[in-house]
């Protein structure tokens, strides 16, 4: 059965087993998605991608797998420095947000190609 409120739960687990949970949050600020009401549990995977395309033109159509873990290494690897460089005042929100939104886009034209 295609459950998309389970799956979320399930990602949301998975995410919080790697310890990705805050880099997704900040990812989601940035991307745009937590304020978005376009795309909700209902939307179809033909109306998923006509948003898609709409936003990103046939770009997200090229992006795989290699290019989202991509993303998922450079955040592992730069959240956690950036979060403790922030929480001692050696880093501002602003750049915690510039950080986060030049791995935005991939990662959201890789939510695309997933479907």
């Amino acid at each position: 059965e295609d459950s998309k409120l389970e799956y979320a739960q399930a990602m949301y687990k998975d995410q919080s087993k790697a310890q990705l949970t805050e880099a997704d949050a900040v990812y989601c600020f940035v991307a745009g998605h937590c304020n978005n009401t376009e795309v909700t549990v209902n939307t179809t995977l033909q109306e998923a991608e006509g948003i898609c395309s709409e936003r990103y033109g046939d770009r997200w159509k090229d992006v795989g797998w290699a290019d989202f873990m991509g993303v998922v290494s450079r955040a592992r690897a730069e959240m956690s420095s950036t979060k403790q460089a922030w929480s001692e005042g050696r880093a501002s929100w602003s750049e915690l947000v510039a950080l986060a939104r030049q791995e935005a886009e991939i990662s959201a034209m890789a939510a695309c190609a997933m479907g």
